[in-house]
């Protein structure tokens, strides 16, 4: 009876002991587990914060080369602003000396026109007083042509008066001045003439 008890204590010890070990298995196969779970979830987590790493990595490259591009394109655009303004300064410096070459050459024509001109005038109004002036000359010398005939004339008119009333010595006194005078005169004459 005694053993029978003791068997049963053993046996109820046994199996106690079994349970706590398989309680003790048990756990331990839980804490495996969790231990697993919880490395599974950290390389989980690990795996998204590095996908998430990742592609904000190429999120921020993607809008580095967009801003590049932008950058890159702005600055193609100011530049050929730049260039285009640089043309236009270019043609309008260029077309303000044209203009500013033909205004001179028109000037310098204009110039030379009028200079051209008045050289003629010059020339025009120089011959037109050497002409009045030679007119001038020309006719002084018939009005003192005509002054000489006229005297002439009244010399001969009282030389035959004188003729008439005079003797012939005084006659030829008279005539000898008349001649002389005459001669003087047509002397003149021929100088008026050759001038």
């Amino acid at each position: 009876m005694v053993e029978t008890r003791q068997r049963a204590e053993e046996i109820v010890k046994l199996k106690a002991q079994n349970e706590m070990r398989a309680r003790e298995k048990e756990q331990q196969r839980m804490q495996e587990e969790q231990e697993l779970e919880r490395e599974r979830q950290q390389k989980l987590l690990f795996r998204a914060q590095r996908k998430a790493s990742i592609q904000s990595a190429r999120q921020r490259l993607v809008m580095t080369r967009r801003h590049m591009v932008q950058q890159f394109r702005k600055e193609k655009q100011t530049i050929a602003q730049e260039a285009w303004k640089a043309r236009l300064a270019e043609e309008e410096r260029a077309a303000k000396l044209k203009y500013e070459t033909y205004a001179r050459e028109k000037l310098a024509m204009h110039l030379r026109y009028r200079l051209k001109q008045q050289n003629q005038i010059r020339t025009s109004h120089s011959y037109m007083n050497r002409v009045a002036y030679e007119d001038q000359i020309c006719a002084e010398r018939k009005r003192e042509i005509a002054k000489l005939e006229q005297e002439e004339k009244q010399l001969l008119t009282k030389l035959e008066s004188i003729q008439d009333k005079q003797s012939e010595t005084v006659c030829s006194t008279i005539v000898f001045q008349l001649n002389q005078m005459a001669g003087n005169a047509y002397a003149e004459l021929e100088v008026a003439l050759e001038v």
